[in-house]
């Protein structure tokens, strides 16, 4: 009888590699469920409660966790252990001693996670998408999936925007331009903090590459592996001071 549904199960050998966890022992492990991330560029919740934040050391444990409403990100509540978490989202805890942590990536393409002070709680996010829809509003998709309607901002796919937590309010626009702050998402570089020299348009056979500065030297590499942070320097309660 064919398969209904999809499959729960991954082995651990053939997990995104954005995974932090071994990759031998033991051989399973579990998939992220489909939400604001793909598969390949975020990771289950579970993960972090379990094996990055150490809360809990069985996955029964960490279902109790979630199951009691302590575990948030971005800003809502999930109860779901296989719920996706990508780049520069937001998780807190409220038991115990509350904390908050954002979600990088380090030079090894793997998600890591960074203490942040609560009183900085705003998220930065990618725009994704924009198109006009009906009463001529302009609707922009951006990387947490999620939408905004803003007819005030005038951002570009690509830019970033800094949003408070509370009321996805657009706090600030960081636009991709030269000398702009930014982490590199994807290729020989990733996990990199650069800054923007220059941007080299793209046509419709050929990406937009954008020529990087970091501590390691100067190098090119496409738009869609930059992620900007900040105008100058990154933004203040970012983590990455």
């Amino acid at each position: 009888m064919a398969q209904r549904g999809e499959s729960k199960s991954q082995k651990r050998m053939s997990a995104p590699t954005i995974r932090p966890i071994p990759r031998k022992s033991p051989p399973w492990t579990f998939k992220s469920r489909p939400g604001p991330h793909s598969r390949e560029t975020s990771v289950p919740l579970a993960n972090i409660v379990r094996d990055m934040l150490h809360l809990a050391h069985t996955l029964k444990e960490t279902k109790r966790i979630l199951t009691n409403r302590i575990v948030s990100v971005n800003g809502k509540i999930r109860t779901d252990y296989r719920f996706p978490v990508g780049i520069l989202d937001l998780v807190e805890v409220t038991a115990g001693k509350p904390a908050m942590y954002r979600t990088f990536i380090d030079h090894k393409g793997r998600l890591t996670i960074h203490p942040v002070d609560a009183k900085a709680a705003f998220l930065i996010s990618r725009i994704r998408g924009k198109r006009t829809i009906r009463g001529k509003h302009t609707q922009y998709r951006i990387g947490n999936g999620m939408t905004l309607l803003d007819n005030k901002l005038s951002a570009r796919v690509g830019d970033s925007v800094k949003l408070s937590v509370s009321e996805l309010k657009v706090l600030k626009h960081l636009p991709m331009k030269e000398n702009a702050s930014a982490f590199v998402t994807g290729g020989t570089h990733v996990g990199e903090m650069v800054h923007i020299r220059a941007i080299h348009e793209g046509t419709q056979h050929k990406q937009a590459l954008l020529t990087l500065e970091s501590k390691q030297g100067t190098f090119q590499t496409i738009a869609d592996y930059v992620y900007v942070i900040g105008e100058g320097k990154p933004e203040p309660g970012l983590g990455v001071e």
